[in-house]
């Protein structure tokens, strides 16, 4: 005779505790500050960078980088010696424009860097600060005679500068006053040069520094991918539910829903709690925990649909304890061969997922 398990014997007691920890979970969410959101929806840089230097870890690289408050974590086999750093343009620290401006471009580097690539035989005979930490005063020496103040002003355009030629004309050297906290220059260019300004500052500090990928979000594209992506999964769990209710009865589709709020509200609030950081492998994973959720529901109703239909003597009750216990085995090998391909295809990306 197949063996049925009770689980609906302590029904009650499961169903509080589960909802308690749901409960539990959003109000430490709340409290310790809400989402760890990742720079697809609040906007930043992503590098995964390797080091030759074996001396590079977690601690050296964030105070290289402290400036940028960045996260740092190692990824991949040890001998790589590889780390994907983030950093994020929050909006809720109310960072005025400037003060982004100030931390992709306060050294200056961006500006030198456009100089070297118009002028690779340039010489710096000086570079002073100003007394302010955006303001520099740059004192540069050109081999070619045929740079003049005009031409150098359109070569600097997307920079607050101010060029004259200095008392040497004959050796056509010019002084270059930089502000790099105009007020005035679009976020966008801003979160454009960081990305380059982190690289550059690794590169200075690090010899044999690879960057393997980047990714870079502007503050105005991670707002409207945050929104998207919430409109879009609410789109989903209310087509989902009219999909249940079409194809077995009303009543089913609510404690489906029922169901499915609570595997994804647990989640969620599971990621707020632990500070993992909320971006779109996330979602995606969320989205593949409902899908899986979905479809063992459907499995385990039809399941109820085709013993109810038998006008057996059994109970109700007995009719879900049997198709959940059916069931089972079948839930188990779906969860336990989706971690082996996770375990297989192994990157920073699926690690997150």
């Amino acid at each position: 005779m197949e063996r049925t398990i009770n689980f609906l014997k302590y029904k009650n007691i499961i169903f509080g505790l589960s909802w308690l920890l749901v409960v539990v979970l959003v109000a430490l969410t709340i409290v310790t500050g809400g989402f760890n959101w990742g720079i697809d929806f609040v906007g930043g840089h992503k590098i995964v960078a390797s080091f030759q230097d074996t001396s590079v870890n977690e601690g050296t690289i964030r105070t290289l980088l402290r400036d940028y408050d960045p996260s740092v974590q190692r990824v991949g086999d040890t001998s790589k010696n590889e780390y994907i750093i983030t950093t994020k343009l929050e909006a809720a620290d109310k960072k005025p424009v400037a003060a982004i401006q100030n931390a992709c471009l306060g050294k200056n580097d961006m500006l030198k860097k456009t100089l070297f690539e118009k002028y690779p035989q340039i010489t710096f005979v000086s570079i002073e600060n100003m007394g302010r930490p955006e303001l520099y005063r740059l004192t540069t020496r050109f081999s070619s005679s045929s740079v003049n103040e005009a031409l150098l002003m359109d070569q600097l355009k997307d920079y607050n500068v101010k060029i004259n030629r200095s008392g040497n004309a004959a050796a056509n050297e010019f002084i270059i006053l930089a502000d790099f906290a105009r007020k005035d220059q679009a976020a966008g260019q801003a979160v454009e040069c960081g990305v380059e300004h982190l690289k550059l500052t690794l590169g200075s500090r690090y010899s044999g520094v690879k960057v393997e990928g980047e990714e870079t979000v502007g503050p105005a594209i991670g707002e409207y991918l945050r929104k998207s992506a919430w409109r879009l999964t609410l789109l989903a769990v209310i087509i989902m539910s009219v999909y249940l209710a079409f194809r077995f009865e009303i009543k089913y589709s609510v404690g489906a829903m029922v169901s499915l709020f609570h595997d994804m509200a647990m989640s969620i609030a599971f990621c707020g709690v632990m500070g993992i950081e909320f971006n779109i492998t996330i979602l995606a994973a969320l989205l593949t925990l409902y899908g899986y959720s979905v479809n063992d529901t459907i499995v385990i109703f039809d399941r109820i649909r085709e013993t109810n239909q038998l006008k057996s003597k059994i109970t109700f009750t007995e009719i879900i304890n049997k198709a959940i216990t059916q069931t089972l085995a079948r839930t188990i090998l779906t969860g336990v061969a989706t971690l082996f391909a996770l375990l297989v295809i192994r990157n920073h990306n699926t690690n997150i997922f």
